[in-house]
């Protein structure tokens, strides 16, 4: 099992540390429980907001041992209420291995050609001639996939593509490539194989599907709310795109209670005050007298103190610095290579 730390330093930099790598005697829930509780223990960690798992029954039971002790100790946030991160990678995955299993066979002939490409430098270089010769002027890395990994599965396949034609010249022109699918293996199989033309439009149409997934995998570790560019306008629009306007905003307004309640543990946790007000309230001793001032002097200074009671309500200043974050314009989402930890750091004096 392996245990990886995810924090913001105090220079706000990003910081992945592996805190441990270690066997378990199972997979039980209690016992990657236990196994994480003690990784926390040796590390001196007392304060913990997520822990990132699959989507599986015991990692389930896992964290819910964690929650259990951590609540105990006081040491989690919201009582442990978010601890408990879905892998939103991991349910992808599960999707698409249900569809490769579809097309399986398709896949795996790329694979044995790939394979075959690798298995030596006399057969690279043969595939190297059929390259030039077919004047293909690709330059990705031709790399065998981890089957349980899709995405490599994806990239293996996207590059394949590229170089069809090669792979069609090589089975007119390298005998030993045939000889390869003829030829039992460790386990007494033949490889399947060589891809066909209707194999390639599988792949094809396949790529297609799995380059969404991709995207979307790549998505996963891009802004969410604490992105200045987008903050939580940005998922509100998403939220009324996908489920329109009453739905998308009622999900909205759940997104913003709980990072209401986040904030207002984290002020707890700093003893600050949750809102960082103007000071303009007047005390008892200042507020004006109006006992012996005329009608008109008396209502010039309520209206006066209903201006600055007004102004204390409208003023952005006087919400908390959550709320004043949220109504502030967001950053320009066009701006290439923008450092969202630097502008936190740049804006830690305000937040």
């Amino acid at each position: 099992m392996v245990v990886t730390a995810h924090f913001i330093d105090g220079d706000w930099t990003y910081q992945k540390k592996i805190l441990n790598f270690c066997p378990i005697a199972n997979h039980k829930g209690d016992t990657i429980g236990r196994a994480v509780e003690s990784c926390l223990l040796k590390w001196g960690i007392d304060r913990l907001f997520t822990i990132t798992a699959d989507n599986a029954s015991s990692n389930e039971m896992a964290i819910d041992y964690v929650k259990k002790k951590t609540k105990e100790r006081d040491s989690s946030i919201l009582g442990g209420e978010f601890m408990h991160m879905r892998c939103c990678a991991h349910i992808l995955n599960l999707i698409v291995q249900s569809g490769l299993k579809s097309i399986h066979e398709s896949i795996a002939k790329v694979r044995n050609a790939m394979r075959y490409v690798r298995a030596s430098p006399a057969s690279f270089e043969k595939f190297q001639e059929c390259v030039e010769n077919e004047k293909i002027k690709a330059k990705c890395l031709m790399s065998l996939d981890v089957p349980t990994r899709w995405n490599s599965t994806y990239l293996m396949l996207d590059c394949a593509l590229k170089f069809v034609r090669a792979f069609d010249r090589l089975e007119e022109e390298d005998g030993h490539y045939k000889l390869y699918f003829c030829e039992m293996d460790g386990n007494g199989k033949k490889p399947i194989g060589p891809p066909n033309y209707l194999d390639w439009e599988n792949v094809k149409t396949f790529v297609k599907f799995l380059g969404i997934f991709y995207e979307a995998t790549l998505r996963f570790l891009g802004p969410f709310v604490l992105d200045p560019r987008y903050r939580l306008k940005y998922v509100k629009f998403w939220f009324r795109e996908w489920y329109g306007k009453d739905k998308g905003d009622a999900i909205s307004s759940k997104v913003r209670d709980a990072l209401k309640r986040l904030y207002v543990e984290r002020v707890g946790q700093n003893g600050a005050s949750s809102s960082s007000g103007s000071g303009a309230s007047l005390s008892r001793d200042s507020r004006p007298s109006v006992g012996n001032a005329s009608l008109f002097d008396r209502i010039k200074s309520y209206n006066n103190r209903f201006k600055q009671h007004l102004a204390d309500e409208d003023s952005v200043e006087s919400k908390s610095e959550l709320d004043r974050y949220l109504l502030e314009s967001s950053e320009d989402p066009d701006v290439e290579d923008f450092d969202i930890l630097m502008w936190w750091k740049m804006n830690s004096s305000r937040y």
